[in-house]
């Protein structure tokens, strides 16, 4: 979120006698939907409205379908309004996923009700909380900056790494400046090995937009790695910030082995830290 999902909570019931019309105006069976929607023209009206709760329904067309466009907007509904912004047609042509989120369901919290834009699948790729690494060529500090977290994330939770992702947890990296498909080097390759950690089948990756808008923390080596992605997000900037917050991690390449096993040692005490105090 912000985007086209719609997820349906229950209402507490201790609270159903406080609010009891409030629920009655959004819901018929004690369940409440919510929407974040990614539309600019529906951002700045939820902003005007400051704290107050905007109740509002789905559009829907004279099959009861949702409804793309404005012109096709069932009639009835159309002509009761008072005012009809037309925004063009929707993004997706689809109306969105419905998520319907039970805590007290064993083993399955959250299921989709209605297909829409995003599958169950796509979905459950984004309930993984997900931890960006980033640098310049990634080929360096952010690939080992991974591979330390991926196994740091894994010990935690008793799993392999290769299962952490199974677990609901995910470790990337990436790099502002970097080509894609480079293998990590031979010297950062080495000083994981040295701390007991495996390097993996690292391939570099440049840094996107969405790998941003993806993650749920981004940790960057440099505070100009850390513009570098604000700029291209500038959105982001509550989740990013520089691993180590006492220093910039430096660039090893064309150091020897010496200073890739300092780097990756300053690296891993700055992600323990980092990993205990984000990562729930």
């Amino acid at each position: 979120l912000p985007g086209p999902v719609t997820l349906r909570a229950k209402a507490e019931a201790s609270r159903l006698a406080e609010t009891g019309a409030v629920v009655a105006a959004v819901s018929r069976d004690g369940w409440v939907a919510l929407r974040c929607p990614s539309d600019p023209f529906a951002h700045a009206l939820l902003s005007r409205a400051g704290a107050a709760p905007v109740v509002a329904i789905g559009a829907r067309d004279a099959r009861g379908a949702g409804a793309a466009r404005l012109d096709a907007v069932e009639p009835s509904v159309r002509d009761a309004v008072s005012v009809a912004v037309d925004g063009g047609a929707t993004r997706f042509g689809k109306p969105s996923t419905v998520v319907e989120l039970d805590p007290d369901h064993p083993g399955q919290p959250w299921r989709v009700v209605r297909p829409g834009v995003y599958d169950k699948r796509y979905l459950r790729k984004l309930m993984v909380f997900e931890v960006l690494l980033v640098c310049t060529g990634n080929t360096c500090r952010s690939p080992m900056a991974e591979a330390i977290a991926r196994d740091r994330l894994a010990a935690r939770f008793g799993v392999a790494p290769a299962e952490l992702e199974a677990s609901g947890y995910r470790v990337n990296s990436a790099g502002v400046s970097a080509g894609p498909g480079s293998p990590m080097t031979p010297e950062a390759a080495e000083a994981l090995r040295g701390m007991g950690v495996e390097p993996g089948g690292h391939r570099s990756s440049p840094l996107l937009a969405e790998d941003v808008r993806r993650a749920d923390v981004v940790y960057a080596m440099t505070d100009s790695h850390a513009r570098a992605v604000l700029a291209i997000d500038p959105t982001a900037g509550a989740k990013v910030s520089r691993l180590d917050p006492d220093a910039d991690v430096l660039d090893p390449i064309g150091g020897d082995a010496a200073l890739y096993r300092q780097t990756a040692a300053q690296i891993a005490e700055a992600l323990g830290k980092r990993l205990a105090a984000d990562v729930p």
